[in-house]
């Protein structure tokens, strides 16, 4: 009787891991359906809003200008049902458009496992055991959905500046303004966003108005403080940078031309709008992975003999997704006291900074000379 009363438990358990694991797949592709649409969606945006072109209206083929049917119109599928070409003119519909689908369902799909998934195992907050079965028996975990939204918010952001870097027009500032102003609303209303505080705030110090208040603080000190971050590291770029463009077929009447000054506005833009997200903690961890990111894309950008301009603030997604997924670990590692022996309490986050200042100085550096021999070699 024990013995079949252990065969029946067992059974039941394989049921319900095999429900609950259906169950998180089903989620996980309404996750990445959700985010290649947003995808598409950034790609009109990436497209129209540098031209001052209104965001409304059908999408249309970038040749002959006629409007895309509905069913055409289904991110990846609709491109693959046409095999790459226009239902109308028959010219092909560059590849890039079904790439940044897939991008933005992959992102989505990365957070859904590494931070809803999980529960926010990859964050700086209390343990909370992972638990798919839960949600299908109403115990959603709305903090986590909530946080794993905001942060996809963010890369969404990022990932809309590196379109139009890569498109070869510059970000408008009115984007980062929309970006930070989204953060302080989601901030004031709800300000246990923040997985990490600008300040450890006092014991006595717990009713609803020091909470809220305490989140728009956070908001504020990490705006301003990814601001401050990035005209740090971007001042030695100005300061030895003095390059033209390389590649004049990027630019035409109808698109804003590049410029030195424009460039670090994105730049200090893309980090005010990091910091307004993930407080300025996390800024510090964000550099110095952009920095890891920034060196070995650019050194690849030279031994391919890359024609376009290398832009940091075009890669910043994806530091921040590399953020995000070891945000427990790199929050233990910088700031926790006596987390690396020999070292006093609390001294590895001013070495990160001091190291990453420093490091973008020397990439600076690097930039500037690969810039000018491209530029030589061109002529």
């Amino acid at each position: 009787m024990a013995e079949r009363h252990r065969a029946e438990m067992a059974e039941a358990e394989w049921e319900r891991a095999l429900l609950s694991h259906s169950f998180a797949a089903l989620i996980g592709l309404w996750f990445f359906v959700v985010g290649s649409s947003i995808g598409s969606f950034l790609n009109v945006v990436a497209y129209r809003v540098p031209l001052g072109m209104s965001i409304n209206g059908f999408s249309r083929c970038p040749f002959c200008k006629v409007g895309i049917r509905g069913e055409d119109n289904i991110p990846l599928l609709g491109w693959l049902r046409l095999r790459g070409r226009c239902r109308a003119c028959r010219l092909p519909i560059p590849a890039r458009y079904p790439g940044y689908e897939l991008l933005g369902g992959g992102v989505a799909m990365f957070l859904f496992v590494v931070e809803f998934l999980s529960h926010g195992q990859n964050l700086p907050i209390a343990d909370r055991p992972p638990s798919v079965h839960g949600m299908l028996v109403g115990q959603m975990d709305w903090d986590s959905l909530l946080r794993t939204l905001h942060h996809l918010l963010l890369v969404y952001f990022l990932i809309a500046v590196a379109m139009i870097s890569w498109g070869g027009k510059i970000a408008p500032k009115g984007l980062f303004l929309v970006g930070v102003f989204a953060s302080g609303l989601v901030a004031s209303i709800w300000p246990d966003s923040y997985p990490v505080a600008w300040r450890t705030p006092p014991s006595g110090e717990a009713d609803l108005l020091s909470k809220h208040l305490l989140g728009l603080s956070t908001w504020a000190v990490g705006g301003i403080g990814g601001a401050i971050f990035g005209f740090a590291t971007w001042l030695p770029y100005l300061l030895l940078s003095r390059v033209r463009d390389v590649d004049a077929t990027r630019s035409s009447e109808s698109t804003p031309r590049r410029n030195d000054f424009d460039l670090p506005i994105v730049w200090i833009g893309s980090w005010a709008l990091l910091g307004s997200f993930v407080g300025w903690q996390g800024v510090v961890s964000v550099g110095g992975i952009s920095l890891i990111v920034s060196l070995g894309l650019s050194v690849y950008y030279r031994v391919a003999n890359h024609r376009d301009r290398w832009e940091p603030a075009a890669w910043l997604w994806l530091a921040t997704l590399l953020h995000l997924a070891a945000w427990r670990w790199t929050q233990n590692w910088i700031w926790a006291p006596g987390a690396i022996n020999g070292l006093p309490p609390g001294c590895m986050g001013p070495i990160c900074i001091l190291v990453t200042l420093v490091g973008y100085g020397l990439f600076a550096s690097f930039h500037r000379n690969s810039t000018m021999d491209r530029n030589a070699s061109y002529e």
